[in-house]
């Protein structure tokens, strides 16, 4: 009965499959659209778990700290602590940065008039003094490129408005999915133990004991690994900006422990974070002097220099037992293939294979 029963179940999947596979041939565009549909749905659980197995690091250190016999209150107190400590990171960021970029913008409004009246002056004297090109410009008709420019601005404005809702939408989706996010981790973590156990069972009831065993072994090494990676994000934030931090001070930077601040929190954002963090240091550098502004730009990518090819392949080499050489081999390869995902993902998946690698010749 139970071999009958083990046929029927293979036969049923394997027909599931066909008509999935067929679907998805025949009617492919339908089938993408079904699979944007579920992801959307199921995507403030992916972030919870996203948030979760991040959070997760903070409040297993709390866990083991704490000395609190009442296993759920104790779970309860690590939740909060770990939350408050994000939060207080992210308020004092907000706190630093947005009153002085309001104070930038307003040094800036003042001083662009006469910025612009210096520009005017210098392209003056510049034409005055060479004839051949003010003759060049004087031929160009400069109101007719301005209508031309006006009507291909009115001609694409329904597009750009559609673009504008489109960007606001994506971006209000992106908030709603984080708070939600943010909720649904909390509750996995204050009974991850209970969703470890439901999980475990599940997959036992659906596999032998030896593919069990060897599927707890990939998960075990697959969350040590990207554990270590995401605490290696943290310690190389941290780095850039205290390199950051000195090279400022010796250069007399303004405002160098603000902007060194918000170069360790943003660098947290892969590949882009640092990018942001320049953007905002340079608008808050730029009013008091342009020649510091340059100097701010070097200071940043002599940091991340030293940081990218000297600090980070060592601890990626101790962490991850993988030659450096390899890990910035595989970088580069990733991040042209599959940009900046590719990017993010490929250290702890190339010391994932190279983990199960040893395990299987083991």
């Amino acid at each position: 009965m139970t071999k009958s029963n083990n046929n029927i179940q293979k036969n049923l999947l394997l027909i599931t499959y066909a008509i999935i596979l067929c679907f998805f041939i025949f009617q492919f565009k339908k089938a993408m659209y079904v699979i944007y549909i579920i992801f959307n749905i199921i995507s403030p659980l992916i972030y919870g778990f996203i948030i979760a197995f991040i959070l997760n690091i903070l409040v297993k250190l709390f866990d083991r700290k704490l000395k609190v016999k009442n296993k759920n209150k104790k779970r309860l107190i690590s939740v909060i602590l770990t939350l408050l400590i994000l939060s207080f990171i992210v308020v004092m960021t907000i706190i630093l940065i947005i009153p002085q970029i309001i104070n930038t913008i307003d040094i800036l409004s003042k001083k662009i008039p006469n910025l612009l009246n210096n520009i005017k002056t210098i392209y003056n004297d510049f034409l005055n003094n060479n004839q051949y090109i003010k003759n060049i410009i004087n031929k160009i008709n400069l109101k007719n490129i301005t209508s031309d420019t006006l009507k291909i601005i009115n001609n694409n404005s329904s597009g750009l408005a559609f673009s504008s809702i489109h960007i606001v939408r994506n971006i209000t989706n992106f908030v709603i999915n984080i708070f939600l996010g943010i909720i649904i981790s909390i509750l996995i973590l204050l009974r991850k133990e209970k969703v470890k156990k439901t999980v475990n069972e599940f997959i036992k009831k659906h596999l032998t004991i030896k593919k069990y065993k060897k599927l707890l072994k990939i998960s075990n090494i697959t969350k040590d690994k990207f554990e270590k990676f995401i605490i290696l994000q943290v310690l190389q934030a941290i780095i850039i900006g205290i390199i950051s931090l000195i090279l400022m001070l010796i250069l007399r930077i303004p405002y160098s422990i603000s902007i060194s601040i918000i170069i360790s929190v943003l660098t947290l954002i892969p590949v882009v974070g640092l990018f942001i963090a320049t953007i905002i240091g340079l608008i808050l550098i730029l009013p008091n002097s342009i020649i510091k502004s340059l100097l701010f730009i070097g200071i940043v990518i002599v940091a991340n220099f030293i940081e990218s090819n000297f600090i980070m392949p060592k601890l990626m080499e101790k962490n991850f037992n993988v030659p450096g050489i390899i890990v910035f081999i595989v970088s580069i390869i990733s991040g042209i293939n599959f940009g900046i995902l590719g990017l993010i993902l490929c250290v702890p998946i190339l010391s994932i294979i190279y983990e199960l690698y040893k395990y299987k010749i083991n």
